[in-house]
């Protein structure tokens, strides 16, 4: 037993190391951080907590560019705790399917990480699905809330979840927009989030009907620690996502650049 254990500890420190060496999580140097740090994961878990991380070492730092321009870590923070509470009024709880289909976007990701604030179960539609496919899927996880881009209106249509569907990506305004939530949302931060957020990526579907894999916050560094000892990712740089962010590496690769 006591081999077993000191041989995780060794596993865990390694693992740290390497997170730390990548710039994700704050050095022992910076013990007020590293206590912020330690707070937001008890919060909104290890999914909710590293945008909020990012936001304060580096709140004038560009977390994202895409069609619209350039967000800041501070802006990007401030508009998802906004979406998030405004979820939280309009009904969410945690636990609650949230189905998004986008591409990738600022949209997509504040939507994401609103999610894993507000405690949400985060659904990973597939683009590339048919409208009956996306309709199952959407219903069999317990969507409460659905968010699509604009192109994907007339595929979803007679998918209502309870708490209504949202245009993420959206060329004219409006109140069914994530945007107009985030405008009257409140900036606070979020309460905590009990129990935690998961993330439910699909299958191919290859044998059937696409399947649900649910992801929970990893309970050990040691995965992440192999990921950044693998492909050396380092905090302040720049990187292009091409992959579509509904699959896990594309999905993974923002999560490790932005939080």
């Amino acid at each position: 037993m006591l081999n077993e254990l000191t041989s995780r500890a060794r596993d865990e420190l390694w693992a740290l190391r390497m997170i730390t060496r990548a710039g994700l999580l704050p050095s022992p140097t910076e013990p007020r951080e590293l206590l912020a740090y330690v707070a937001d994961t008890r919060r909104w878990g290890q999914l909710g907590s590293g945008l909020s991380s990012s936001a304060r070492r580096y709140p004038a730092r560009t977390a994202i560019v895409d069609e619209l321009g350039a967000l800041t870590f501070a802006e990007l923070d401030d508009q998802v705790n906004r979406l998030a509470n405004a979820w939280l009024a309009r009904g969410l709880t945690a636990g609650d399917g949230v189905a998004l289909l986008a591409r990738n976007h600022r949209w997509l990701m504040i939507a994401s990480f609103a999610a894993f604030k507000a405690g949400a179960r985060l659904v990973l539609l597939n683009s590339d699905f048919a409208g009956p496919q996306i309709r199952e899927v959407a219903e069999r996880e317990g969507t409460k809330l659905l968010v699509h881009d604009e192109e994907w209106a007339e595929t979803v249509r007679g998918l209502d979840p309870p708490l209504g569907r949202l245009r993420a990506w959206a060329e004219d305004p409006g109140e069914d927009t994530i945007a107009a939530l985030i405008a009257h949302g409140d900036p606070g931060p979020p309460p905590p989030a009990r129990p935690e957020a998961k993330l439910v990526i699909l299958t191919s579907g290859t044998t059937g009907t696409p399947k649900g894999a649910p992801r929970s916050s990893p309970k050990s560094l040691v995965p992440v620690g192999g990921f950044f000892d693998k492909i050396p990712f380092r905090s302040g740089e720049t990187t292009v996502i091409a992959i579509p962010m509904f699959h896990a590496l594309g999905f993974v690769h923002a999560l490790l650049t932005i939080g």
